[in-house]
């Protein structure tokens, strides 16, 4: 893959591969609560930051979690921080104004495109792949090492250890990626877990995760990746996804990380010894040994998309134009993939999709990088 940009572009895709991990965790508690802030745009194109509060003090209560009381404005504030960290929401008021304005990102409209699907487990693989996007680093750390810790104290002890061994593992990888002071320092300035004096010669020094901090992030995480369906409850056992996912992040329980788009390491002109291997996020498959479908099953899968496609226009589509991201083809042909244990090659189905249903569904270019657009012909915008 050719990946585009400019320099600093092409390096925040690098930074979020090397932190994928929310650092806050108050709102962290319900991962149902937090992609439940995309409903309250299903009839809003935007909306202030105090009306999705008010509208998630009533539109969602999961007993198992919290309380019968009324959460309060401050969790709810932070549930909505990890929507944008996740990167279903964002901030589109300017930067100057005093009261915060979201509305849902192109991958929030998929998601909510999603939800008119009917499949909920194509729902939930789809909401798997964006938390990991945004919260591998934790995520991972806690499906591995819950596995093997007896009590709670062991687990964050083993989860404090982990995250200063990545780290650590990450910082020695940096110096042979960026020879050059200058390009590494353009990468380290951005990273929240490395610390530098001020004088010419000084050392990186990685910032510890406190016990109480361990506590805090490994408790909410083991319920995310019981709803995820990674976790069977009461056992803590591994189900068929939580292991594909875990051998294909953590073989043999070693990861380094969910590695940026294929390509970058390349366009960055990292050294060729020193670029590290994948899996990568514009092409993580969670089964190593996908076979080649044959034609009736590309058929089938087309077939099948096109019709999640025209399900999820209305409620995916972008406020701004009538058109929809690709996103959300592109999260069910990954799905299909796993589920059918076939190799579809996204652009290829896309590709024969677009030839086949031209009638029905029109491909749009993308604004920028390889994500573009779709528009469902019989049910465009007014």
């Amino acid at each position: 893959m050719t990946i585009r940009g400019t320099r600093a572009e092409l390096e925040s895709y690098l930074v979020r591969s090397l932190s994928r991990y929310i650092g806050y965790t108050t709102g962290a508690y319900d991962l149902n609560r937090i992609f439940s802030v995309l409903d309250f745009f299903s009839d809003a194109p935007s909306g202030y930051q105090s009306e999705l509060v008010d509208f998630l003090k009533v539109s969602h209560h999961d007993e198992k979690v919290e309380t019968r009381r009324t959460p309060s404005e401050e969790y709810l504030n932070d549930v909505i921080d990890f929507a944008t960290a996740m990167q279903i929401v964002e901030i589109v008021s300017d930067r100057n104004a005093r009261i915060r304005k979201l509305a849902p990102t192109q991958l929030g409209r998929s998601v909510m495109g999603a939800t008119q699907s009917g499949d909920p487990g194509f729902y939930k693989f789809f909401v798997t792949n964006i938390v990991l996007m945004a919260d591998a680093d934790a995520l991972i750390s806690v499906l591995i090492l819950d596995q093997k810790c007896e009590s709670a104290s062991d687990l964050h002890a083993a989860y404090q250890d982990f995250h200063f061994s990545i780290r650590c593992r990450r910082l020695e990888w940096l110096y042979e990626a960026f020879p050059e002071q200058q390009l590494l320092k353009r990468i380290t300035d951005q990273l929240p877990w490395l610390k530098r004096e001020k004088s010419i010669n000084a050392q990186y020094e990685i910032a510890p995760i406190t016990l109480n901090t361990a506590r805090h992030h490994t408790t909410p995480r083991k319920d995310w990746l019981v709803w995820l369906g990674l976790v069977d409850e009461p056992e803590k056992s591994l189900t068929e996804l939580g292991g594909d996912i875990l051998q294909t992040l953590a073989a043999d329980g070693e990861y380094f990380w969910l590695g940026p788009p294929s390509g970058l390491q390349e366009a960055l002109r990292i050294p060729e010894n020193a670029r590290r291997a994948g899996p990568y996020e514009d092409n993580i498959t969670f089964r190593a040994n996908s076979r080649v479908p044959n034609e009736s099953e590309v058929q089938d899968l087309i077939e099948k998309t096109a019709q999640i496609m025209m399900q999820g226009y209305e409620a995916g589509k972008l406020v701004y134009a009538p058109q929809a991201s690709l996103h959300l083809p592109i999260a069910y042909i990954q799905y299909r993939s796993y589920m059918d244990g076939a190799n579809y090659a996204w652009q290829d189905i896309l590709e024969h999709l677009f030839r086949q249903k031209r009638p029905m569904l029109e491909r749009l270019s993308a604004r920028k990088g390889p994500i573009g657009f779709y528009k469902a012909k019989s049910r465009e915008a007014t």
